[in-house]
């Protein structure tokens, strides 16, 4: 498999509601051809550091896509251990487990 890149600049951050009912802010809109497959792919900024990820886009629409930054994923909560998807199981936002050096963040 051969990675692919597409060029785009950030054009808004929407930080309370933005035109996208699928996201929850802070999320940005940018002018990125995403074509289908690329959602969940990292966003690089000009230093080739990872800033955000390509969330969605319009069908039909071109050069419209959303990124959620970086950030805003490590209050996601995860299960604490692998394979405890069930109800009851322990969950931790993944900023917990950068803070024990299990996940790298800069």
């Amino acid at each position: 498999m051969q990675p692919t890149f597409y060029d785009g600049t950030l054009q808004e951050l929407f930080t309370e509601r933005g035109p996208s009912a699928k996201l929850i802010p802070p999320y940005y809109q940018t002018n990125i051809h995403l074509h289908g497959g690329s959602s969940g792919g990292p966003v690089f900024n000009f230093d080739g550091e990872v800033f955000g990820v390509a969330s969605c886009s319009y069908d039909g629409a071109e050069d419209v896509a959303f990124v959620t930054p970086a950030a805003a994923l490590l209050e996601i909560d995860v299960p604490e251990r692998i394979g405890e998807g069930e109800a009851g199981a322990q969950h931790v936002k993944l900023k917990d487990i950068a803070a024990r050096g299990q996940l790298s963040v800069r």
